[in-house]
């Protein structure tokens, strides 16, 4: 993780989120989370304002793993943006 991520962006409440919920999983289940946040999310959200990103940026985001043929992966992925999303609220 990058030094210069405002403590509001969407990587560092992502992953403070993650630390906190992490026990409540096995933890092969949660190295796959991570995995996917790191792969598919933090890309192109990492160092955005979390609450300055934008539906489009979501959906940009969830279609570049949906073009990959990983439908179920991108429906997931959206189910812990929300999660990641009320959590930062």
């Amino acid at each position: 993780m990058e030094k210069d991520l405002a403590t509001n962006s969407f990587e560092v409440v992502a992953r403070e989120w993650f630390q906190l919920t992490k026990g409540k999983w096995e933890a092969v289940y949660a190295k796959l989370i991570m995995h996917r946040l790191e792969r598919d999310m933090f890309p192109s959200l990492a160092k955005r304002p979390i609450n300055e990103i934008t539906a489009v940026e979501l959906l940009t985001a969830l279609r570049r793993i949906e073009k990959r043929g990983a439908v179920d992966t991108a429906h997931r992925s959206l189910q812990k943006c929300g999660q990641i999303f009320r959590y930062q609220l």
